[in-house]
């Protein structure tokens, strides 16, 4: 999710996204392409295609992406296990 490309773990995103190098943040999502859950209800999987807009370091990005993630159900809610865009 960074402007260079680079993975990112999910603590450097939280901490890019917290700082101030980062500011106008909006996005949207466009369409579900993908989505399908395990036989007992307990994974499932996504491939969205969403938009987002913001500066990174006064550099302006306006960026139509590709996210797949992985969702868990733990103690009855959904979380993300992973997610790559």
């Amino acid at each position: 999710c960074r402007p260079s490309g680079n993975p990112a773990s999910q603590a450097m995103l939280q901490e890019m996204m917290a700082s101030e190098d980062v500011t106008g943040v909006s996005g949207d999502l466009i369409d579900v392409k993908a989505l399908d859950f395990s036989e007992d209800k307990t994974m499932a999987y996504s491939a969205v295609i969403a938009s987002a807009k913001f500066s990174y370091k006064g550099t302006p990005n306006d960026d139509v992406y590709v996210f797949t993630n992985v969702f868990k159900k733990v103690d009855g809610v959904w979380e993300t296990v992973w997610g790559h865009r």
